[in-house]
């Protein structure tokens, strides 16, 4: 009997034994698909990062280039600007009403060449004047027109400010 037993005993832990064996087989199965699962999401990972760094780089590329380009903006602003003063100061000399006049005497009483060239002549009361192909034997034909506008439309501009947008308030207010 007591071998029997024995025997059943053995049989039973054998039993156990084989459905830890399968049990175990399983559990490393499982982990190898897990592995497999964690290394592809590494990878996966990995690959976006890699992805963001280079997006980073690309992004970081381009703030630099937008910053040069909004600074040579503000270059070519300023540059305009001083252009704009250079011309300024250019034609402030022409303005002055003596500074080409010659130096030279008179000869024979008559006046020097360009004595009255910057006598302002006043334009407004014409309308118009227009000659079409006049020659007067050049070889080109010319053709000059002055058309000049009354000063009343020269100072009456409504193209800039609707009548009525802005309000004065002229009511105290206490404090």
């Amino acid at each position: 009997m007591f071998l029997k037993r024995l025997n059943e005993e053995m049989v039973a832990d054998l039993g156990y034994f084989n459905s830890l064996e399968s049990e175990v087989d399983s559990l490393t199965s499982q982990l190898e698909t897990q592995k497999t699962q964690f290394v592809n999401e590494i990878d996966r990972l990995s690959r976006e990062y890699f992805y963001a760094d280079h997006m980073n780089a690309i992004l970081a590329q381009l703030q630099d280039k937008s910053i040069a380009i909004s600074e040579l903006k503000k270059l070519i602003e300023k540059l305009k600007g001083q252009y704009v003063d250079t011309k300024l100061e250019k034609s402030s000399v022409i303005q002055q009403p003596n500074a080409f006049k010659s130096q030279r005497p008179s000869v024979l009483g008559k006046p020097t060449p360009f004595s009255n060239s910057f006598i302002r002549k006043d334009f407004s009361k014409s309308t118009s004047v227009t000659k079409n192909n006049v020659s007067n034997d050049f070889s080109k034909p010319v053709t000059t027109q002055i058309l000049l506008t009354l000063k009343k439309s020269c100072l009456k501009n409504t193209n800039v400010l609707a009548t009525g947008m802005y309000k004065i308030h002229t009511d105290h207010t206490q404090a």
